[in-house]
């Protein structure tokens, strides 16, 4: 048994996540769709989909999609759609597969979907009080020089440069870019 689960779980391991993409409006919820390569297992029953918003720790207990709580049952499909999330904050994403003594497998690669473009840049309240305002500026300035080390809160909504077209380009980082573009909105 133990040895038939680790090659079930070497096997799930080299299911990547292929595709993922968003669907939405300004006006509506956030829609994503994934999918991956199936495992080869022979005891393979099933997948499951795990998301969060807003924080990439494992394991994602992920709450409000329209298919439910995560983790969702996808049984044997190797594709998935989650529905009726919020546009404005970033996700993560993961698979496991489980077999027929229910048996699950690591989780997969983590698949990040970030906020959309329009609400990233109307961001950059770090603090979530509600307002952007000079407090979020100096947190932004107090991450980018090291004084702070920003949550993953804080990271997706500060995260709102550089602006390339009009349209924020997050780069996984808070830097002077970040302050500067806060500071902008803040002045106006």
């Amino acid at each position: 048994m133990v040895k038939c689960y680790k090659k079930f779980v070497c096997l799930i391991v080299s299911a990547v996540l292929v595709n993922v993409f968003m669907l939405y409006s300004p006006c509506s919820a956030l829609t994503v769709e994934l999918s991956w390569n199936a495992s080869t297992e022979s005891t393979l029953a099933g997948y499951k989909v795990y998301y969060q918003a807003d924080s990439s720790t494992l394991p994602f207990q992920g709450t409000g999609a329209l298919e439910g709580a995560a983790p969702v049952d996808v049984y044997n499909w190797t594709t998935a759609t989650i529905s009726g999330l919020d546009p404005d904050r970033t996700y993560y994403f993961a698979v496991t597969a489980y077999d027929i003594n229910g048996l699950e497998s690591s989780f997969s690669n983590i698949v990040t979907v970030p906020g959309s473009a329009s609400s990233a840049f109307s961001s950059g309240d770090i603090n979530a009080d509600g307002n952007v305002n000079v407090a979020d500026a100096l947190l932004a300035l107090q991450v980018a020089v090291g004084k702070v080390a920003p949550d993953s809160g804080q990271l997706g909504r500060g995260d709102v440069a550089p602006i390339v077209n009009g349209t924020s380009q997050p780069n996984g980082k808070i830097d002077i870019g970040d302050v500067i573009v806060i500071l902008g909105k803040v002045t106006g």
